[in-house]
């Protein structure tokens, strides 16, 4: 059984034939994935993009919980219709 995260992932990575690449900031190790290292990038830019176009953060405090709500069932109703899209595409 292995000690730590650190040993399990680095037999996992060994046995499927990965390479491990850790990542330091300040005193701690992080091991990287590429995909959570894109997903962090992607998170970045839309970040970006939102405060540019918006002026604002989600650091925002004009907005009751109600009103967010409502803005996350706004975007999960996009959601929702580009998943129905995609259905019909593919069948």
């Amino acid at each position: 059984m292995a000690k730590s995260l650190d040993e399990a992932y680095e037999r996992y990575a060994m046995e499927q034939g990965l390479v491990i690449k850790p990542v330091f900031e300040g005193n701690k190790r992080h091991l990287v994935d590429s995909n959570v290292l894109n997903v962090k990038k992607q998170l970045q830019e839309r970040s970006d993009r939102g405060i540019l176009k918006y002026n604002t953060t989600t650091d925002r405090k004009d907005l009751n919980l109600k009103d967010w709500l409502l803005h996350l069932q706004e975007e999960l109703l996009d959601a929702a219709v580009y998943i129905e899209r995609i259905k019909h595409e593919t069948t």
